[in-house]
């Protein structure tokens, strides 16, 4: 199986995790 990594990289915070899930795995100011 693989998966698929989303990246979000917004103008006040970055979002990193997997396609599927329900939230992100990681969220940190940009």
């Amino acid at each position: 199986e693989v998966s698929a990594i989303v990246l979000d990289l917004g103008s006040y915070t970055c979002k990193a995790g997997y396609a599927g899930e329900d939230a992100p795995k990681a969220v940190f100011p940009s």
